[in-house]
């Protein structure tokens, strides 16, 4: 997970719709912006980075993305 310019690992098991991730040194508040896949503050993951992490494909990933999960489209 991408967040204030730091790489932050996930921590734990990955819910339906709930990821922890760790966090150290206060750099994240409430609201803060968590780059899951894309671009962010000079660092990136791709979805065949996350693929390969998570032990799949790319095409499971995307067909997981529930419709409760807000898009945000620039």
């Amino acid at each position: 997970m991408l967040l204030n310019g730091a790489r932050g690992p996930v921590v734990g098991r990955v819910t339906m719709d709930l990821v922890m991730v760790e966090v150290r040194d206060g750099r994240a508040t409430v609201g803060d912006v968590a780059t899951l896949v894309g671009e962010a503050d000079g660092l990136s993951n791709t979805l065949d980075q996350f693929a390969s992490w998570s032990e799949t494909i790319p095409h499971e990933l995307l067909a997981g993305l529930g419709p409760r999960l807000p898009r945000i489209y620039r």
